[in-house]
């Protein structure tokens, strides 16, 4: 280390050239020459010398002054470490007076680990490189570390050999602790940007990466060494890089700032939608660094918003299509939407309103529509309120308007959207049907028949029924609406099946059909039922309408004509017998069916009268005939049970069956023929069966008349003129003794 010593030199000590020039000894003038001249020019010699003293102390106190004002710590030592010169600060630093630390080699308190940095060789120094710069920690002597940085320069002689070294040191603490601060941050700042989910890089300005963070890596399948030093480009899809492109050639120190959406390619071949927020950076020139972006994936948003708009434009269509009025106001009733419906409903177009409530709405109206309106923007909707509002012609529109709240992202009513269905033909159509209605109330109330409605579908009952049914059967109406079952228990036990096949198939029944009643009295009546199908718009039955009258015969015991059963009709053309073909009688006893049981009157589970036939199945017997097994279901109990014949006199049953088609077959009638006459009367025989019978029957047939046989002409013509053979009445006498 090197000092400032009062035996320096003048050149050392830094005096001014004058003063150097003036210490040079001169020649002397001629004049004064001579032991007077000598000690003349000896005395101005000394002056001159003190003189340059003088000024090189004031020189040298001046520069010390500035040296010892300063707060780094300065000083000189020999290449050894003895310290030459120290200013104030260092002798402040050590707590000694300058002359302690002259001649003296002192060593600051340095940690170890900083020991090596510290303590560097003298002959790492040239006179090529003469400075050397190092850093390190320095115990204080109050026991604060701190850190201190040192520039080392070396002074050479003549002869390049190394004289003195000069320090200055200064405490960069507070900059060591702000680059700590600064690299910590910087480290956190990396920590952030790696754990983002967004996607974060830099590029340069020729596009090539100098940052990615691991998001970004993730993304595109590749490593930040992969990445960097590449051009972003060929990630970019090919059909947006001029857009791309043209929007960084935007970018200037005035607007260093956007956002762009665009495609990218991944590496495997899939293509994504993204979104970057752009920052362009500037050097001081304006010339551009590079950029800074951050982007994100929004292929599913953008997908979502295409969803959306298409949403929309759907709504819109529908709004424009829509046969009722549309109309949407905000809070305070500026009209928003208002639909081609809306127009033709009002006769207003969306320009010519600016508040729908009064434009549209008469004087007395307008008070009660604003406290509805306060209503729905508290969040209470209105569904189906009646109104009549106004024309702009000035005529009444009768409508059924439906409105509620819209609501906004905050959960806050932001308007109301209302719709209104025009009722006013509705109206006038439902005001025109109830008088024909009460007509026809009026007109049944007046007439002796009943008239009834029944519904089948969703579920089965009575719609209307006549007040005529009062005064019929004894029951008041609404008995008959409160208790649908007794629809069914009024009907006699022996018609049930036939009133139960008449609701089934409506349809098919097209002659009017006897039923009997039986009153509140007991009274047992015949009806005669003529019905009709009520079809939906599909084709479907849906329900029957029908009409009643009271056809019992005056006498005690009589069943009506209308009342008989099925007949046996037989074309007069194919008779083949010989007398007078004016009348033939023919009279012979058949059961409806061949061994038939004959119908249950109450469940035998829990006695209801309302039964069902559910099932009919035909079990063979030992001489081939058939015996009919019925099930029937309770409409209580929902139990099924079976009746089954009992008593049945099966050889007398083949007998009486045999002789009919026999008689039959004889006056001409083909097997087929034959077949679809006995199925009139209940009986069932294949056109085979009754062949192989008549056939063997038919010829003794001829040759003997069957006694009681006879046939009688009736007088009832066909449709197309012919004239027919009645078996006028088939009396059944069964032989197991249960009734008919």
């Amino acid at each position: 280390m090197a000092t400032l010593s009062s035996s320096a030199s003048a050149s050392e000590i830094g005096l001014p050239g004058e003063v150097r020039e003036s210490m040079v000894e001169s020649p002397s003038r001629p004049e004064e020459q001579g032991e007077g001249g000598e000690v003349e020019a000896l005395r101005r010699r000394v002056a001159a010398l003190e003189r340059a003293r003088d000024e090189a102390l004031a020189q040298a106190a001046y520069y010390r002054s500035i040296l010892d004002e300063q707060d780094e710590l300065i000083w000189r030592n020999l290449p050894d470490g003895r310290i030459t010169f120290a200013n104030k600060a260092l002798c402040r630093f050590y707590g000694k007076a300058e002359a302690e630390l002259l001649g003296q080699a002192p060593m600051p308190d340095i940690p170890a680990e900083d020991m090596a940095i510290a303590v560097a060789d003298v002959s790492s120094f040239t006179p090529e490189r003469p400075t050397r710069v190092n850093k390190h920690r320095v115990i204080m002597p109050g026991g604060e570390v701190r850190w201190l940085e040192f520039v080392d320069r070396a002074l050479f002689d003549e002869q390049g050999n190394l004289a003195e070294i000069q320090t200055i040191g200064r405490d960069v603490t507070a900059l060591v602790e702000a680059e700590d601060r600064l690299r910590q941050s910087e480290a956190r700042y990396r920590e952030v940007v790696q754990d983002q989910t967004e996607l974060i890089c830099r590029v340069d300005a020729e596009g090539r990466f100098t940052f990615a963070n691991a998001a970004y890596c993730r993304y595109f399948g590749k490593t930040p060494e992969e990445l960097l030093g590449q051009p972003y480009e060929p990630f970019i899809y090919e059909q947006d890089k001029p857009l791309l492109q043209a929007h960084l050639a935007s970018y200037c120190p005035e607007r260093d700032t956007g956002c762009i959406e665009h495609r990218v390619v991944l590496p495997t071949g899939e293509v994504r939608w993204q979104q970057w927020n752009n920052r362009a950076c500037f050097d001081e020139q304006g010339r551009l660094i590079g950029f800074q972006a951050v982007g994100r994936d929004v292929t599913a948003l953008r997908r979502a918003r295409e969803e959306l708009q298409r949403a929309n434009a759907n709504l819109r269509a529908i709004i424009e299509a829509s046969p009722a009025a549309v109309v949407s106001v905000d809070r305070q009733a500026n009209l928003l939407i208002w639909n081609p419906a809306a127009e033709r409903m009002f006769g207003y177009r969306k320009q010519e309103l600016n508040r729908a409530l009064p434009s549209i709405a008469t004087e007395e109206q307008i008070g009660q529509l604003e406290r509805l309106f306060q209503q729905i923007l508290a969040g209470v909707p209105v569904l189906g309120m009646s109104a009549s509002f106004r024309r702009a012609d000035g005529q009444a529109v009768d409508v059924r308007v439906y409105a509620a709240p819209v609501w906004d992202e905050q959960g806050m009513v932001s308007g109301v959207m209302a719709v209104a269905i025009d009722e006013t033909e509705r109206l006038r159509t439902e005001e025109v049907l109830r008088a024909a209605v009460e007509r026809e109330r009026m007109l049944a109330r007046h007439v002796s028949d009943v008239i009834f409605r029944i519904r089948l579908v969703p579920d089965q009952g009575l719609d209307y029924v006549s007040p005529s049914f009062t005064s019929l059967t004894g029951y008041d109406a609404e008995e008959l609406y409160n208790d649908a079952s007794l629809l069914y228990r009024l009907i006699h036990p022996a018609d049930v099946d036939t009133a139960l096949d008449l609701v089934r198939a409506p349809a098919q029944r097209r002659r009017p059909l006897a039923i009997r009643w039986i009153t509140r009295s007991g009274e047992v009546i015949w009806t005669e039922n003529r019905v009709a199908p009520v079809r939906d718009g599909s084709g479907r039955i849906v329900a029957i309408e029908g009409v009643a009258r009271n056809i019992t015969p005056p006498g005690p015991g009589q069943v009506p004509s209308k009342a008989r059963e099925p007949q046996v009709r037989v074309p007069v053309s194919r008779v083949s017998s010989g007398g007078d073909s004016n009348w033939m009688r023919l009279t012979l006893a058949l059961p409806p069916a061949v061994g038939a049981p004959s119908r249950p009157t109450t469940c035998p589970h829990c006695g209801s009268a309302i039964l069902q036939r559910h099932q009919r199945q035909w079990r063979a017997i030992k001489d081939g005939t058939k015996v009919q097994v019925v099930r029937y279901l309770c409409a209580d109990c929902h139990r099924t049970f079976s009746l089954r014949p009992q008593g049945v006199n099966r050889g007398t049953q083949s007998e009486r069956l045999r002789l009919l088609t026999t008689v039959l077959y004889g006056l001409g009638l083909s097997g087929r023929e034959i077949s679809h006459a006995l199925a009139q009367a209940g009986v069932e025989l294949s056109p085979s069966s009754i062949w192989r019978t008549a056939r063997a029957a038919a010829e003794p047939m001829r040759r003997s008349k069957p006694a009681g046989v006879s046939c009688v002409l009736s007088d009832e013509k066909s449709p197309s003129g012919h004239e027919f053979i009645v078996l006028d009445r088939l009396d059944v006498s069964p032989d197991d003794g249960h009734p008919a």
